[in-house]
């Protein structure tokens, strides 16, 4: 019975029951300032904030060192550490709302095993370090390839990058058939989205389609 809308903006969410805000955005990597979102919480009833894609970002980039007692800050675990598979993911709000929730999810929301791995994982600082620095600069990369061939990448987060081509489906099939595969979207014909390559000879190959594609 509910009546859903998607605004274009944080003040379209005002007066709503819920508003649902992903930060950093996916696809197109779009990142809201933190203190926007704490005076949007004072308009809205509920407000959810999705921040799977937040880890490499500067902490203050994320709401979950004050989360307002009417929002729930959802974080994810497999995004940045790669593992998906886990099932492990976290629900930061005021202690009253956590309560609720966990009497609402029941005791075994989460196996044993994936308990263990994200508390050694999310306590290896060291490592967080290292990745976020290795993304960042992943990223950095990406960009400059891709400027050099023309296309312009946008977004905060720095595991993808977001095009807006009007040559997105040509790109799209000639990176595949090279063994890039990005994400193309039915709704929106001209853009893709391209995730961060690893390793040399992912770099490599991403370059030479590239180069390719141009020619």
């Amino acid at each position: 019975g509910a009546r859903v809308e998607t605004p274009r903006d944080l003040d379209g969410l005002r007066g709503a029951d819920l508003a649902v805000v992903v930060n950093p955005n996916n696809p197109d990597g779009a990142l809201r300032d933190a203190a926007a979102l704490r005076a949007l919480a004072r308009d809205v009833g509920l407000l959810l904030v999705d921040e799977a894609f937040v880890d490499f970002l500067p902490a203050g980039a994320s709401l979950a060192g004050a989360v307002p007692d009417n929002a729930v800050v959802l974080r994810s675990f497999g995004k940045a550490h790669g593992l998906a598979g886990l099932r492990l993911a976290f629900a930061i709000c005021a202690p009253v709302r956590a309560a609720a929730l966990r009497a609402e999810i029941g005791p075994w929301p989460v196996s044993g095993l994936a308990i263990a791995i994200g508390v050694t994982a999310l306590a290896d600082r060291d490592w967080r370090d290292r990745a976020r620095r290795l993304a960042l600069a992943g990223a950095e990369r990406l960009d400059r390839l891709l400027t050099r061939s023309g296309l312009i990448a946008r977004g905060a987060a720095p595991l993808f990058r977001y095009l807006e081509t009007p040559r997105a489906a040509a790109l799209h099939r000639a990176l595949a058939e090279a063994g890039i595969w990005t994400r193309a979207f039915a709704g929106r014909p001209d853009a893709l989205r391209i995730g961060l390559p690893f390793g040399a000879a992912a770099w490599s190959r991403l370059e030479r389609a590239l180069t390719a594609f141009e020619g």
